[in-house]
């Protein structure tokens, strides 16, 4: 009986300190990839004013009306792009209907960094265009970056 209290004090004895020693192991995180692009900016104006190899965009805004606004922007500025890539926009009216899937666009160039990259997409705002709240959904390659809303009086 001895020889078997002895046993399970030391088998408690090694299960504890396994058990504290376990506490102590940290296992590494698997590594994220970095993002392709910082997405900075996203709003809406009615006006983008270009200066040769750069644009600003107009007072940000999300009411437009077919009398004072000519176009609706949707203008996104990013940070931080490295590599090539491709952006496009969804543009969805009131009913969520899809009105406007322009093409892709690429932006950036392979094996190259862009401390700030900027781009834009419009529609018109014409007295037929449907009057209530619109949703743009941007995408970078492919993949859903955000959409926002504005609306149409």
């Amino acid at each position: 009986m001895k020889s078997r209290k002895r046993f399970g004090r030391s088998s408690a004895l090694t299960a504890l300190l396994l058990l504290l020693a376990a506490g102590c192991v940290k296992f590494k995180p698997p590594a994220l990839d970095e993002p392709a692009a910082v997405l900075e900016r996203f709003l809406f104006c009615s006006s983008v004013e270009q200066k040769e190899d750069w644009a600003e965009p107009g007072p940000s805004k999300i009411t437009f009306t077919a009398e004072s606004e000519g176009q609706v922007f949707a203008f996104v500025g990013f940070t931080d792009l490295r590599g090539a890539h491709t952006l496009s926009w969804k543009w969805y009216g009131p009913t969520r209907k899809l009105e406007r899937a322009p093409q892709a666009i690429r932006i950036g160039e392979e094996g190259k960094s862009y401390e700030s990259y900027i781009a834009w997409d419009a529609i018109a705002v014409t007295p037929d265009r449907a009057p209530g709240m619109w949703t743009v959904a941007v995408f970078l390659d492919e993949e859903f970056l955000t959409a926002k809303g504005f609306e149409i009086r």
